[in-house]
Formats: structure tokens, C-alpha cells, sequence
């Protein structure tokens, strides 16, 4: 009788100990969470990334647009530097 109510208890404390170690995760978790949710680190990277972006995009652009004239202007400097060449 007695090796029973021991075994009854044990069975009852593990139950328990499962119940704190999952709340002690879910805590840890919940923690975690609030720590990625309150952090600006990556936004402030995210903006970084898309004003490079911007910028790429409007050289292309510019480039592109001005890409014959720059070439002209260039073509005409090397024939004032090398005539006959």
C-alpha cells in the first residue's frame, strides 16, 4: 500500500514538473518574441537596403538616358588628344 501512494505521488510530481518545465519554455519563448517584436535593428537595415536600391535605380537610369552623349563627349576629348588616330 504504501509502495503505491509513492508510486501515486511520483506520477503526480512529474506531471507537475512537466507542467513548470513547459511554462518555463513557453515563458522563454513569449521573451524571445518580445525581444525580435521590440527590436529595430533590421528595420533600420531593410531602409538602408532600399535606398541603396534607389539609388541603383536611378543611375541605371541617368546612365541610360545619357549613356550616348557621355560616349560623344568622351569620343570627342580622345580626338582632340590623338588626331589622325
Amino acid at each position: 500500500m504504501i509502495k503505491s501512494r509513492v508510486d501515486n505521488i511520483k506520477s503526480c510530481l512529474k506531471e507537475k514538473m512537466r507542467g513548470i518545465i513547459m511554462m518555463v519554455k513557453m515563458m522563454e519563448l513569449a521573451r524571445m518574441l518580445k525581444v525580435y517584436t521590440v527590436s529595430k535593428k533590421g528595420q533600420g537595415m531593410v531602409e538602408y537596403g532600399l535606398i541603396i536600391a534607389l539609388i541603383a535605380v536611378v543611375a541605371i537610369v541617368g546612365l541610360n538616358a545619357l549613356g550616348p552623349q557621355i560616349r560623344n563627349l568622351f569620343q570627342s576629348i580622345a580626338g582632340q588628344i590623338n588626331p589622325g588616330q
